[in-house]
């Protein structure tokens, strides 16, 4: 990480820290272990330029995961390496992109010689997101039924405030579904069926068909 990014997690972690939340620097992420499995928030960064001023643009993210949840759909190989796989979530959402409040930033621009009135200033943003945003959503979505039903709203939408990725939100959505033991589950996987072999793009069809398939098998032992 640039150390523009460390000094602002050390601001961070003032106010993180009291509300049960690590920073663990191989993730980039804060971190705060539950009982279903985690609530997390981090950044992206990348270089930016404000007027002739170049410097770091930040932009938060929600995560939650729920074990029952991603220790099933790690199965099908989205991602290499147990270590990688410990810190996949369940939702996860770019709070710039779908912002729960207009009164809000969640995108912050610091210059490289930042003052340390400056960072303290972002992180006193970041704070009240996180406060009266990110931990909101972390209680609504510590309900795995809520992230059923959220994960599978609107299953034909290529954007997501839940998860921005359509094919992944689809093995997440049927998981959840199942697990959370939705009655219309029939129904919903009808609907991600025909996501798969009409949105998809055609290359990645087969392959995500079959991954839905070991998804029921391995659902179906799950339960067993």
């Amino acid at each position: 990480m640039e150390r523009l990014g460390l000094r602002l997690v050390r601001e961070v972690n003032d106010f993180s820290a009291p509300l049960g939340f690590r920073y663990i620097a191989k993730r980039n992420m804060f971190v705060r272990n539950t009982e279903y499995g985690f609530d997390a928030f981090l950044w992206t960064s990348h270089p930016a330029l404000s007027g002739d001023v170049m410097g770091q643009q930040y932009s938060l993210l929600a995560m939650l995961r729920h074990n029952a949840v991603d220790n099933v759909v790690n199965q099908l190989g989205l991602i290499y390496g147990e270590e990688n796989q410990k810190f996949s979530s369940t939702v996860c959402s770019a709070l710039e992109l779908f912002p729960p409040s207009n009164a809000r930033q969640y995108s912050y621009f610091l210059a490289d010689s930042a003052s340390d009135a400056d960072l303290a200033g972002v992180a006193q943003s970041i704070a009240v997101a996180v406060k009266e945003d990110a931990c909101p959503f972390f209680e609504r979505y510590s309900s795995l039924t809520e992230c059923a039903i959220g994960l599978n709203s609107s299953p034909r939408a290529n954007t997501h405030f839940l998860f921005n990725n359509l094919e992944r939100r689809m093995y997440y959505s049927i998981a959840t579904a199942h697990l959370a033991g939705l009655s219309e589950f029939d129904l919903l996987l009808e609907q991600w069926t025909g996501v798969c072999s009409e949105l998809l793009p055609e290359n990645t069809r087969a392959g995500a068909q079959k991954k839905v398939s070991r998804l029921l098998e391995i659902l179906e032992i799950s339960r067993a």
